[in-house]
């Protein structure tokens, strides 16, 4: 009892000293336990520690612009439908055949000018009495040099009327004309030019003309009234 007592003090003071190394030989002995020391007592401290922060980790981000989708326009072609034109009525057979003698006029005064380029096809119906008086002008005009002068006198036309007999059409026409006829030796010096007629007449024809399959062309004519040196057409 008196052992258990002793060893029961020496726990009680080492508890005491706090952790100092207690060794009693006398209790060594008691329990055969040598030199055998003490157990130590570890007080276990609790140590808190603080929270470790972790700095924010620093991402680099390339700010590019923002994307502006392509946006393509599409035009819708509108196709406008034109109505068609209404139908042009072809011209009257009259109408017709004024507009056939006024280029048949037209051509045949162009050949008094330049009676080496005269356009016979567009004057008169070819081999008729008109076709081969107009040739026979032109032939001796161009002989003897004689030329119209532009500026120097004139011709006026009247179409009074426009008849139909059969097949062929007759225009009876009133032609003041005044156009000066010249020698022209040189055509690029007018200055050389000699007046060779420059009478004025006015005449009365009823034209007869034919129709060759596209036109109207004169085929002869027949002279109805003539004033020399005067209007009888009363321009």
């Amino acid at each position: 009892m008196q052992v258990t007592g002793r060893a029961t003090w020496i726990v009680i003071g080492c508890a005491a000293a706090m952790l100092s190394a207690c060794t009693s030989s006398a209790g060594d002995q008691a329990l055969n336990l040598g030199t055998t020391s003490a157990p130590s007592t570890t007080v276990a401290i609790a140590t808190t520690s603080a929270p470790t922060t972790t700095p924010p980790t620093t991402v680099a981000l390339t700010t590019y612009p923002p994307t502006v989708a392509e946006s393509t326009t599409v035009v819708e072609s509108t196709t406008t439908t034109e109505p068609a034109p209404a139908p042009t009525a072809p011209p009257s057979k009259e109408d017709q055949v004024r507009a056939d003698f006024e280029s048949g006029r037209v051509a045949r005064h162009q050949c008094a000018f330049t009676p080496e380029t005269c356009d016979f096809g567009a004057i008169a119906i070819e081999g008729s009495p008109m076709d081969v008086r107009t040739r026979a002008q032109m032939f001796m005009r161009l002989k003897y040099n004689l030329r119209a002068v532009l500026g120097r006198g004139d011709e006026s036309i009247r179409v009074d009327s426009v008849g139909f007999e059969g097949n062929f059409a007759f225009v009876t026409i009133c032609d003041l004309d005044s156009v000066e006829i010249y020698d022209v030796a040189d055509p690029e010096n007018a200055d050389d030019d000699i007046l060779y007629n420059g009478d004025v007449a006015s005449t009365k024809v009823r034209w007869e003309m034919h129709f060759d399959g596209h036109r109207w062309l004169l085929f002869q004519g027949a002279e109805l009234a003539r004033l020399d040196g005067g209007d009888l057409c009363g321009y």
